[in-house]
C-alpha cells in the first residue's frame, strides 16, 4: 500500500518516549506499507510487515483474533542512518484501540572518530 495512515497509534511519538497510543486524532502516516497477510483458525496473521515514512522505518508482525484482540511485535526506528533512535514495541489491545509498550530502546549514533586514523 502506498501513502496512507494507521489510525490510533503514533509510532514516532512512542519512539521519542511519549504516549502514542490510541487517542483522538493519533495516527502514523506512511509512504509505503508492505507485508503478507493470511487467515488461519479465525486469526488474521500479518507477517513481514514493513512501514516507511521519511525518517520513520518499522517492521514487525501481528495477529488479530476474530474478536479484534491484537498481539504482535514492532521494531521501529526514527532518524537518519548516522543518528537514529529505535524501539522494540509490543502490540496488544484491540483493533480499534491498540496499545504499544516499549520493550526496550536503543540509541544509534555515528561512530566516534579515532585520532590519527580518521584524520
Amino acid at each position: 500500500v502506498r501513502t496512507g495512515a494507521i489510525e490510533n497509534m503514533d509510532l514516532a511519538r512512542i519512539i521519542r518516549g511519549g504516549d502514542g497510543n490510541a487517542s483522538i486524532g493519533v495516527q502514523t502516516q506512511f509512504a509505503e506499507l508492505t507485508g503478507q497477510m493470511a487467515f488461519s483458525g479465525n486469526i488474521y496473521q500479518y507477517r513481514q510487515m514493513r512501514l516507511v515514512s521519511g525518517m520513520l522505518k518499522a517492521n514487525g508482525s501481528a495477529d488479530v483474533s476474530a474478536s479484534g484482540e491484537l498481539f504482535g511485535n514492532i521494531n521501529a526506528e526514527l532518524g537518519s542512518a548516522t543518528n537514529a533512535t529505535g524501539a522494540a514495541l509490543v502490540l496488544s489491545g484491540r483493533a480499534k484501540k491498540p496499545q504499544l509498550v516499549r520493550s526496550g530502546a536503543a540509541r544509534v549514533a555515528a561512530p566516534a572518530k579515532v585520532p590519527g586514523k580518521d584524520s
